[in-house]
């Protein structure tokens, strides 16, 4: 197996993206996952994200896929219909940045980072299925697939249980998953998610924790297997991108060097 290997652009979320494509490349990728923050990418100015596309046409360097934005004030499970319609502009306002960009794949939550969610967790799936249905609709129109990543478990729309309710009331086609390698070893669940998502899966967030925290390590900085992952993902005949999703918690400088280690970690641990 060779797949191929991205970085995500949340690994310098403190600064703007314009300003770490070269750091980027001369830390040895070529294919990006760009973070959707109005802090490090403001999505909405196409004058910017035409600026970023053509430096990425400079350096050699390409969009895989694009993380749309989330948080407390963008989720699409918000109860408020005003609110949740808000939430979904953002996130289409990202495809069009995307599409520009060159990118196919927008990945998205599905679910609600907010605690108090909890309280109505029927009624947020609810809105979260509607608000998908409007995002799919319009990923189709600008020939996007639409990536679902499955969440942190205590999370709305964290459980698999939850993401396949969604998933079966969506229409499949152009219609995928996102393994988060993180979440779903946090929720002890890593290889039975390969297998349960094996037919939608065509991206995985590739990091490493001790089994205590959403850590965000390079992988084979934590306690993954990652052996007996990648021949899981050779065992359903993955075809995607692996994303190396790394955050700098510790403004340590040597960041970028870690997730190129790991990233050549990995593909020397890639089955045959």
């Amino acid at each position: 197996m060779n797949w191929p290997i991205a970085l995500s652009t949340g690994i310098l979320l403190d600064q703007p993206l314009l300003e770490v494509l070269l750091q980027i490349k001369e830390a040895g990728f070529k294919l990006i996952e760009v973070t959707a923050h109005a802090m490090h990418f403001d999505y909405k100015d196409l004058d910017l994200v035409t600026r970023v596309r053509d430096k990425m046409d400079n350096l050699d360097l390409h969009t895989v896929s694009m993380h749309a934005p989330y948080g407390e004030s963008i989720d699409l499970t918000m109860l408020d219909e005003g609110d949740r319609k808000r939430s979904v502009a953002e996130v289409t306002a990202a495809v069009d940045a995307l599409r520009i960009l060159g990118g196919t794949k927008l990945v998205v939550h599905a679910g609600s980072v907010v605690n108090e969610a909890n309280k109505d967790i029927p009624g947020r799936m609810s809105q979260s299925l509607r608000s998908l249905t409007e995002i799919y609709g319009y990923c189709q129109r600008s020939n996007i697939k639409l990536v679902i990543e499955n969440m942190l478990g205590h999370l709305v729309g964290g459980r698999n249980e939850e993401l396949q309710w969604i998933l079966k009331r969506l229409p499949q086609q152009n219609l995928a998953i996102c393994l988060d390698t993180g979440h779903s070893f946090l929720a002890g669940n890593l290889q039975k998610s390969i297998r349960i998502f094996a037919s939608y899966l065509t991206l995985v967030h590739a990091h490493d924790n001790n089994e205590v925290y959403d850590d965000h390590l390079p992988p084979g900085e934590g306690k993954i297997n990652w052996p007996q992952f990648l021949d899981a993902l050779a065992g359903v005949d993955f075809g995607g991108e692996i994303v190396i999703e790394v955050q700098n918690k510790e403004e340590d400088s040597s960041i970028l060097q870690r997730a190129w280690h790991s990233a050549c970690f990995l593909k020397r641990l890639f089955p045959e």
